[in-house]
């Protein structure tokens, strides 16, 4: 079971990863209601270095296939009083920070997993920080079957996060998921072999992607990547038409291991890359 404290240390260093087409502005419920919640939450990301966010690549592809003035990292707070901010931190032009940065500590090779980095812009990096910290990643040893996890992120995207009543209203918070591992790949990873997929039992669906997986004492273990869907057919509501597709989520998801020996790697390699080796 994930006690609140460690919640609300990880919610503090998630944020939605978003889009928007409108001029960027903070909120809070004291103030004159704005235009409304103007940005469109692609998928989640979190803190894993003061520079860097670590998200999916596929949450980076579908950014590229959508209209948009600006991406955005988007970091939604309440203080003491309940008075709700919503703090935007521009995103660099150079998003993608994936296939370059996959690197497998094993075998010192870069990998094609999914997995991708989102580079702070500079002035942005102080005052990220004053308020939110990067996550704590955890060790292999964390990764066992049966264990306690928690996946933290915006499940379902705006859908969850507006409200349909008032558009500059938020209702939620990045929300919690419980479960445990159910399995690991290869094979209930037999000795010496090297994780490449976490299997969970928690229950997910879209804009959960680029979510932290973590263990009971808030350590970070893994990147959440998909889920298992079923597409069901919903109610005729024409009778030329055929019925909508609804797709439900099933309690299976999928994430990639992330410990802190690949952060170390990530962040040599980032250095190297800022230096210009």
């Amino acid at each position: 079971m994930i006690n609140t404290d460690v919640f609300r240390t990880i919610r503090s260093s998630v944020c939605a990863i978003a889009t928007g087409t409108s001029k960027l502005w903070n909120y809070s419920e004291d103030e004159t209601k704005p235009e409304g919640v103007n940005f469109n939450i692609i998928g989640t990301g979190f803190l894993a270095t003061k520079e860097l966010i670590l998200t999916n690549r596929h949450v980076l592809d579908a950014i590229k296939e959508c209209p948009k003035d600006w991406v955005a990292a988007v970091f939604i707070t309440a203080d003491d009083e309940g008075i709700i901010s919503i703090n935007y931190h521009k995103l660099e032009g150079n998003l993608v920070l994936s296939d370059s940065l996959h690197y497998d500590d094993a075998k010192g090779k870069t990998l094609g997993t999914d997995v991708a980095f989102l580079e702070i812009n500079q002035n942005s990096v102080e005052g990220i920080a004053s308020n939110h910290q990067p996550v704590r990643f955890g060790l292999k040893d964390k990764i066992q079957i049966s264990s306690p996890i928690g996946v933290c992120g915006y499940i379902h995207g705006n859908a969850m996060l507006g409200n349909p009543n008032d558009d500059s209203t938020i209702r939620y918070s990045p929300t919690l998921m419980q479960g445990h591992i159910a399995g690991l790949a290869p094979y209930d990873n037999f000795p010496n072999c090297k994780i490449n997929m976490i299997l969970t039992d928690i229950t997910n669906g879209g804009g959960l992607s680029g979510s932290p997986l973590f263990t009971e004492d808030g350590s970070v273990i893994g990147l959440h990547c998909a889920g298992q869907t079923e597409l069901v057919y919903g109610p005729k509501t024409e009778l030329d038409q055929p019925p909508a597709i609804i797709k439900i989520t099933q309690g299976i998801g999928f994430a990639v291991p992330i410990t802190q020996d690949f952060i170390d790697n990530i962040q040599l390699i980032w250095e190297k890359k800022n230096s210009g080796e």
